[in-house]
Formats: structure tokens, sequence, C-alpha cells
């Protein structure tokens, strides 16, 4: 540990801001001080994502890197070095003196809750960073950028080998966001930074539901596991669904190209594989599964009802595909072409709302599109692109196209017939790097689900 006079860390803040990154943009700022202060050399990479936050839309294994967030290191109300999150969402801070005490990061980015991650230790136990979408219900994230004496809850709720992913938040008693994070099975731990002296309360989500748990109050940095009650069980059990033969209607030849897809809870999901899956679902009673079989040479379709049993393996019964499949979904960004005639479904949630997606992976290169309409009958929309491209590229990672300001895409339905939906959508986009592309135009024709 090293005393220094603020005026010297300064100093030394300024040399190391010189130092170039490819990746980021780094600036240095703050007002100097005759203060003594005690300093750490530190340094640190994380990337930056949203996942699971506006989970209605996604899928559990969706991840978003977040690009363009401002990172700032705080200390006393001034920021002493900034940055901004690459194509990629990641970021790096390079090694430097930084106040031992006090000290934190904040994340901002427009349409996220703000989120903060302490400056404690030489080392911080974190490689990525979790944002929420403010498009999550009835939370208020403002209180994170209220003070500075933050502290760090971590905790180990189950063995790796039971937790799957789970997703966390911390709230208070009013309700106010206080931190966020997400592990998966190989690391059963949390965590996250809030503020000291509250009510808190953990919720978790999995796929198959979530809870919450009282945590009391803490005015210090805390292990919590072992304060968590250990009946809590965060693991889920997913039936197992099998398909062995699809033959074609009229010649009876066998069909190996084949997607499966299985509806639960107003949403339909692609499987994972062409011959069997796992239901995500945990109803602990029998009730009816929509399970459709969509076939892309030839383009045919077959949709069958069956009655889910919990924790019973069913073997869906050899399937004839006779029907055709004529559901498309075809757009141009900037004028150039993407998508097409591919199994396009629509879901029409409670509120009115429809979902629109088109086949995934195999079917169509690894791109996904999703369009959420404000309604689904026939008439004039707005609209909104939640993922449009999801492809990987070696030198960008994954690449997206989001609507440009939320739900400002124009659509227009043009025939619902409780069968088929079909229309129309218009609007701006942007890239990664939030660069307009222009005009986004398209028109599908979707099977309601």
């Amino acid at each position: 540990m090293k005393y220094i006079y603020i005026s010297i860390f300064f100093l030394v803040f300024c040399l190391t801001a010189c130092q170039k990154n490819s990746d980021v943009t780094n600036t240095l700022t703050g007002t100097p001080s005759s203060e003594p202060i005690s300093t750490i050399d530190l340094s640190w990479w994380a990337n930056v994502e949203e996942r699971e936050s506006f989970r209605q839309w996604n899928d559990i294994h969706t991840y978003n890197y977040i690009h363009n967030v401002s990172v700032k290191l705080m200390f006393t109300g001034d920021v002493l070095w900034e940055s901004n999150t690459n194509e990629t969402g990641g970021f790096r801070f390079p090694e430097q003196p930084v106040p031992a005490e006090g000290a934190y990061f904040l994340f901002e980015a427009p349409g996220y809750y703000n989120n903060v991650v302490k400056v404690e230790g030489e080392s911080i136990p974190k490689w990525q960073v979790h944002m929420m979408r403010e498009t999550f219900p009835d939370i208020n994230g403002e209180v994170l950028t209220d003070a500075e004496s933050y502290i760090v809850l971590t905790g180990q709720l189950q063995e790796g080998t039971r937790l799957r992913e789970t997703w966390f938040y911390i709230t208070n008693a009013d309700n106010e966001l206080l931190g966020t994070c997400m592990v998966g099975p190989e690391f059963p731990t949390f965590y996250m930074t809030t503020l000291p002296n509250q009510e808190l309360f953990l919720h978790y989500n999995v796929a198959c539901g979530g809870g919450v748990i009282p945590l009391g109050s803490f005015s210090e940095s805390k292990d919590i596991g072992n304060l968590l009650d250990e009946s809590f069980d965060f693991s889920y059990d997913r039936d197992q669904v099998y398909l062995d033969n699809v033959t074609d209607c009229s010649s009876g030849t066998k069909l190996y190209g084949y997607d499966l897809f299985y509806k639960e809870d107003n949403l339909t999901f692609q499987a994972g594989g062409n011959s069997g899956f796992h239901l995500r679902d945990c109803q602990p009673m029998e009730h009816p599964v929509l399970i459709s079989v969509a076939t892309q040479n030839p383009r045919k379709y077959v949709e069958l009802i069956f009655t889910h049993t919990p924790g019973q393996r069913f073997d869906v019964p050899d399937q004839k595909v006779c029907e055709d499949d004529d559901t498309f979904l075809k757009y141009t960004v900037g004028g150039s072409a993407a998508g097409g005639d591919v199994f396009t479904f629509a879901n029409i949630q409670p509120d009115g709302q429809m979902v629109i997606k088109q086949a995934q992976s195999s079917l169509t290169d690894e791109n996904k599109f999703s369009i959420v309409f404000d309604g689904s009958a026939t008439g004039s929309h707005k609209s909104n692109v939640n993922v449009v491209i999801r492809k990987y590229n070696s030198s960008n990672g994954w690449s997206y196209i989001n609507s440009l300001g939320g739900y400002q895409l124009n659509s227009t339905i043009t025939m619902n017939d409780e069968e088929f939906v079909e229309g129309t959508f218009s609007g701006e986009v942007m890239d990664t790097e939030e660069v307009s592309l222009g005009n986004l135009e398209g028109t599908f024709r979707a099977r309601i689900q």
C-alpha cells in the first residue's frame, strides 16, 4: 500500500491515461487536493452485457453485449478515468494507481439502469457486468448514483452441479434497484455492488420462475452465502421430447432437414436439435403442449398437441408433413436484402402485443429476427425490432441491428384471419456502434401459434 499526495496521484493518472488502447477511448479528469490518499495498483477488463432483462421476448441463452456504455472511475464526486465499451461490449482499464477506499466504476447507457462495481482490493473478481433495461417493470434504478459508500455482497447459493443459469438482482424496501448480476453453473457465486444500511431483497430468476429472499441490512461488504436458506432449490428438471421420423406426405420419403418448435407460456421456442429437445416446462400438472415441425426442402408443416405429464419423457409419434409452409419474412437494411422464405411464426401476448419471429440457426445461417408489434389487429401499429441479426464475425464478434429510438418502426397489419397474419414494417435502424444503417423495410406472413 502506498501513501501519496493527491497531486502526485493525479499526475500519475495523467501519465498513465496517455497509454493508448485500441478498443476503448480513455480520458482523465479530476480536481487535485492536498489530502493524503491511500492507493493501490489496479488493472481490469470486463464485458458489459444484457441478459434476460427483457426475458419475455428473448431466448434463455441469448446474450446481448452492450456497446458504447459509458464506464467511469468515480471518487469523491470526480471522474478520475473515463472510457466506453467497444462493439462487443468490452473495455479495459490499464494498470494504474487508484484510491484504495471509496472508488467505484459507474456504468451508464441510454435505456438501461445504471450499475456500479466497487473497487475493493487489487483485483475485481468480476469479468462480466450485467445491465438491466429500463423496461423491466416497477423498478427505479436512479438510487445507484446517489451515494459513494458502496458495499459488495457475495454469495454461493447452490453447488455448481445444481445451480444452472440464475439471474439475480437486489432491491431495497422502496423497490429501487441496487445491483444486478448473472451466474452460470460453472460460476456458482455472485458478486454484486449495492448500498449499505438498507433493507435488502434478493430476487432470483431461473428458466422455471424465480422468487424473493429477504436479506436484512448490512453495513459492510459481506459473504451472505451462509445466510441463505439452503431449502431454496434453484435447479430444475426439463423433460425430454423425442421425435424419430418425419416423412413427406405424398412420397413417404423420410425427411432429415426439419426443425422442431414448441409453445410454452404464450411463446414459441425453436428446439436446439431436429430429433429431440428438452422442454423448459416446470408446471406440476398435466397440460397440452403444441409442437410444430417445419421442413425446408420441401417446405412443409405439421403440428401436434400432446398432453405433457411432467417428469416423463414423451415420444412423438412419427409425423407426416402434408401442409405447405408458405410463411416468410423478407427485409432489406439500407438496400441490402436479408431474410427469406423460412418458417415464420407469431405469438399474441395476453396484453395484445404480438411477437413475430423467424426460424433460427440452421435454417437461416445463424440470423435471428424478432419484432414486437403493439397490437395484432389489422391497421397501423408501432413496432420495435429487438434483435434483427445475431451473426458471428471473427473481427467484430456478435453483430446486432436494433430499432433507432425505441418503438419507432411504422408497421401495418394487412391481414389477420386468426391462423395467419400478414403485414409490412419500415423504419430507421442502427448498428452495434449506434450508427444509422438507413431504412429497414420488410414484409411477412406468419403462422399464429
